[in-house]
Formats: C-alpha cells, structure tokens, sequence
C-alpha cells in the first residue's frame, strides 16, 4: 500500500504571513529545518516528489528529491491559494490560520 506524504516548505522570510504567490526563497533557518526534515524522513521509502513551482516549495521538495534519488517533477497546480493584498498582512494570516495544530 502506498503512503502520501504532504510536506510545507521551510521557513522563509515571510513566516507568518500566507505567501500566497509571491516567491520569496528559504531564509537561514528554513534551510536547517530543512536538512532535519530529510534526517528525519530517511526512514520513510520517498518514491517521488510533487512541488510547487514556487521557489520555496521547489527549493525544499528538491532536497528532499536529491537525497533519495529520486524525480522531482513541478506543478503550478501545487501553489498555495492567491491571496492577493492579504498575503501580506499578518493579521489575517494569524485569524485565518486559527484552528490549525502542529502534529508530532
């Protein structure tokens, strides 16, 4: 049986704010959680990764694709909702993110 593993991007300079389309690239700490996250997904079989087009997103599923050798194939389809204006205003992204939980 076949697992589907959803990953989010790592951190950029824009934490806590929804990017929506913008395109920032992973900033210093995004790019240590991202070495942690491949330390910690070394257990799982990883068949292939799906990103967004999206700095971001491709930046970290192309780690992730690289240290299992695997494909990494892009899809603009994958990008986050468009927020317009929004996406920039912390106040509405922290209210909208209301409900959300960090799993283990």
């Amino acid at each position: 049986m076949s697992e589907l593993l959803l990953i989010r991007h790592a951190e950029t300079d824009m934490a806590g704010t929804f990017c929506g389309h913008s395109d920032p690239e992973l900033n210093a700490r995004g790019r240590v959680q991202l070495g942690e996250l491949i330390n910690r997904l070394r257990k799982e079989k990883i068949g292939v990764v799906y990103s967004s087009d999206l700095r971001r997103a491709h930046t970290t599923g192309m780690a992730i694709a690289e240290a299992f050798n695997v494909a990494c194939h892009l899809r603009s389809t994958l990008r986050e909702i468009n927020f317009g204006r929004s996406s920039l205003d912390r106040g509405v992204s922290q209210a909208a993110s209301t409900g959300w939980r960090r799993l283990p």
